[in-house]
């Protein structure tokens, strides 16, 4: 009994169940500019939030253990990482200011020479054969592509729906794109964020969006995702998906792991639903 005592009383004392807001801004460590959208969450949970647009945050810490880290991250900059507790301790004193350090990353040219230059789809496309995938709300989504070429990536195109409810005045979409480690999504290949808005018409319908502008070049497997950082208004949003396609992975939480998602694993004795992949396809010029 009194081992179970201790056991019980120093998984109190591991575990702050007290909630608590932190607010603040993340600053550009060098020149002081705000960051807009800059993700934030407790490490490996469902815990996290984005800074808005002006670069002020606000997130609301239902419960942490002594253990856990707090980390804000932005491509295009070195993540900075807190323990929780310390951060309670030391930052949470009302308006708090985080800065982030650029990462500065020398691009080359993009030069495509070939003999001849030729243009594909890939990904997963978009067809009359769909339904509704996955809601969009702090769940990171994409698919996993396959390469062996050397790519640029020309256009990407995506699809959402409200299912028959009220849809968002606009929405601000982030489109990542990511190496791969154990065929999940590991780090993020971009040297800038992507930004893509919907207004309130486009929650029905294809999006498509010009990237060459990004010059983004990919000569491995990688992944292709996007997660929502702003919506104003309206209810939950969807991605659509389809029954067969490239395999479709999640994150859940802001700062939470990756995995596949449970559409994409095969399962004999599961005969209820129909199996989705999300739809994002992406247009890219190649050498041939």
């Amino acid at each position: 009994m009194n081992c179970f005592l201790l056991a019980s009383t120093c998984l109190i004392l591991s575990i702050n169940l007290n909630a608590q807001t932190i607010k603040g801004v993340v600053l550009d460590k060098k020149s002081k500019k705000q960051i807009r959208f800059v993700s934030i969450g407790i490490i490996n949970t469902l815990q996290g939030a984005y800074a808005y647009n002006d670069g002020q945050f606000e997130m609301e810490v239902a419960e942490y253990k002594v253990a856990d880290s707090l980390r804000f991250s932005c491509v295009g900059y070195y993540p900075a990482t807190f323990s929780v507790n310390d951060f309670m301790e030391n930052y949470n004193t009302g308006f708090n200011t985080v800065y982030l350090t650029e990462r500065i990353t020398e691009l080359g040219e993009v030069i495509i020479e070939g003999k001849q230059i030729k243009s594909k789809t890939i990904g997963n496309k978009i067809s009359s054969n769909y339904g509704r995938h996955g809601f969009v709300s702090t769940m990171e989504r994409g698919i996993i592509i396959k390469n062996k070429s050397r790519l640029f990536l020309k256009k990407v195109a995506f699809k959402v729906t409200m299912a028959g409810e009220e849809a968002p005045d606009s929405a601000i979409f982030r489109f990542n794109i990511y190496n791969l480690k154990d065929e999940l999504p590991y780090e993020n290949m971009l040297n800038q964020p992507i930004y893509f808005h919907l207004k309130n018409e486009q929650f029905e319908g294809t999006n498509e969006f010009d990237l060459s502008k990004y010059d983004i070049t990919i000569s491995e497997d990688f992944a292709a995702t996007f997660e929502l950082v702003e919506k104003i208004g309206g209810s939950q949003i969807y991605f659509i998906g389809r029954p067969h396609g490239n395999r479709t992975v999640l994150k859940r939480g802001i700062q939470g792991e990756w995995a596949s998602t449970r559409a994409d694993i095969y399962d004999p004795g599961d005969n209820l639903g129909v199996k989705m992949y999300q739809c994002l396809e992406i247009e890219v010029l190649y050498e041939k």
